[in-house]
């Protein structure tokens, strides 16, 4: 399966578009870290790579926090990243501090073989259409050379995206399935599955690496609708 899946050069489509999101970096980061961790203790982990050196501050002058509530809806695609974060990831204090803060805030954390991490994420970015080609040689070469650098990388580009779904934005996540597409069973679906694109068929893998289960992962709602989209 593993050979398969990095073999797959995902095919352009304007309906189903492949593009990594923050929820995406957090869910595969989690599964490697050597204790249990939280989305929300996660979240503020690398939150705090942009906040504590750019020194972001709320309208009282207080330190800069991402609730609970919040990092829910950015997670679940309900709210974009605070500008604050985006803006200021490019700042001098946060570029002089980041590789190290990733060190030991994030990378001493995970267990010791970041392979199957490294392994995880690059399928992400090879699926990803907004990436370049040169960009993603630079991002695999980079998962060789230094994992810390990597790893930071792949976050900022994450942290970058326009989050909140639109009613009109192809994604691999869609909040919910419209009734047609709940009429389709597991068997239609799998019946149709290798005459789809390699892109719908590389995200079929991706969902399986992270989320363990496909047909449980938000990924099937996007099936369903591509393959009915596909037939008709």
């Amino acid at each position: 399966m593993n050979a398969f899946h990095t073999s797959l050069q995902p095919a352009r489509t304007e309906f189903f578009s492949l593009t990594m999101f923050v929820a995406d970096y957090v869910q595969a980061v989690k599964k490697y870290f050597k204790r249990k961790i939280s989305n929300d203790e996660l979240c503020e982990i690398l939150f705090d790579a942009i906040i504590i050196p750019a020194d972001l501050r709320n309208r009282n002058g207080e330190i800069l926090t991402v609730d609970k509530a919040d990092i829910s809806r950015i997670l679940n695609r309900k709210k974009n990243l605070p500008n604050a974060l985006r803006k200021h990831v490019w700042d001098k204090s946060v570029q002089n501090s980041i590789d190290k803060y990733f060190e030991t805030k994030i990378v001493a954390e995970l267990v010791p073989d970041t392979s199957d991490l490294i392994y995880r994420l690059m399928n992400l970015i090879e699926a990803d259409e907004n990436i370049s080609p040169a960009r993603k040689t630079k991002l695999r070469n980079m998962s060789k050379e230094s994992p810390i650098t990597f790893l930071k990388e792949v976050f900022v580009y994450t942290l970058r995206q326009e989050n909140k779904l639109s009613r009109t934005t192809s994604v691999i996540n869609p909040p919910n399935v419209n009734r047609d597409n709940r009429k389709l069973t597991v068997r239609q679906n799998s019946g149709r599955f290798f005459n789809l694109p390699a892109s719908y068929i590389a995200a079929v893998f991706n969902a399986t690496a992270l989320y363990g289960n496909f047909f449980s992962s938000p990924y099937y709602q996007t099936f369903c609708r591509a393959i009915r989209h596909l037939n008709h």
